[in-house]
């Protein structure tokens, strides 16, 4: 059995393949090419769990993080940034409500995106654990139920591409920028592969090979990506018209469950969360 610190110390490894590209971001984001893409670098947001109940995986982290820091890059690796590390950073104050802590479900959103995922987890709570449910349901100023059992607190996040960035369309933006800068060219060279001349799709091959070897170290239960970009890139797959999608990947002589939705459906992604549950739970 793996011990945390043997796991933090792993995951420290595979952050440390990262540093490269960090150091160049970090040297260069007043460039005007950069200024305007580069945000910061965010790995794991959540605690590093062994067989975790879940791990979400979002596309990148966005500018949240880089506003509050009076617009300057935000840089949160483990290995070089002290911060609280117990808890998944949804159920930080403040995050999912305006000042308010995160199961205030009746006040004002202040992060759509982590109030829905939160919702999430509270329509999972009721469907794994009905009889508790029925006899204790859902208080709007109180922790619920799942939460201090081995649900809860076995909750992974992180992002399949570190780069922050205010969208998606900078994303690809920055990955083609880094594509050709000479100092990083020994490190695209070995996730090559058949491309013609090392582009974006080999960026991006760089880091779908690191989330494969967290997958490995932390051995999900099974593993959703947070909307049609993450699910496509990290499975190379999706079916035309889908909201919810499953698949397996195979990791190292291990397949793993993969669910994935599409947040393009609607505005607010909220309509989806009983089908996304039961899809976890089946597969879980």
């Amino acid at each position: 059995m793996i011990t945390d610190n043997q796991l933090k110390e792993n995951y420290k490894k595979l952050e440390d393949t990262i540093l490269p590209i960090k150091k160049f971001l970090q040297k260069n984001y007043t460039q005007d090419e950069y200024k305007k893409l580069y945000k910061g670098i965010m790995t794991v947001q959540s605690p590093i769990i062994y067989q975790p109940e879940i791990l979400f995986i979002a596309i990148n982290p966005g500018p949240g993080a880089y506003k509050e820091n009076s617009n300057k890059p935000v840089l949160r690796m483990i290995g070089e940034y002290e911060r609280d590390m117990e808890r998944l950073n949804w159920y930080e104050t403040g995050n999912a409500r305006k000042k308010s802590a995160w199961y205030q479900r009746n006040k004002t959103s202040n992060n759509p995106f982590v109030a829905n995922s939160i919702d999430l987890l509270y329509e999972l709570g009721r469907l794994r654990f009905p009889d508790k449910y029925e006899t204790e349901g859902y208080s709007d100023n109180s922790l619920p139920f799942w939460y201090d059992n081995n649900f809860g607190k076995k909750i992974m996040y992180t992002n399949l591409y570190p780069i922050s960035t205010t969208n998606t369309t900078d994303l690809k933006a920055i990955h083609k920028l880094l594509a050709d800068e000479k100092e990083l060219q020994e490190l695209w060279k070995q996730h090559k592969k058949d491309d013609k001349s090392i582009c974006e799709k080999t960026v991006k091959r760089f880091f779908i090979r690191n989330m494969n070897e967290l997958v490995h170290l932390v051995q999900p239960k099974v593993i959703v990506c947070m909307g049609k970009d993450a699910f496509c890139d990290f499975t190379e797959y999706w079916k035309p018209n889908s909201d919810v999608i499953f698949r397996k990947k195979k990791i190292k002589e291990k397949e793993y469950p993969v669910i994935g939705f599409s947040r393009n459906q609607t505005k607010d992604w909220k309509k989806l969360i009983p089908k996304i549950a039961e899809e976890i739970i089946i597969h879980q």
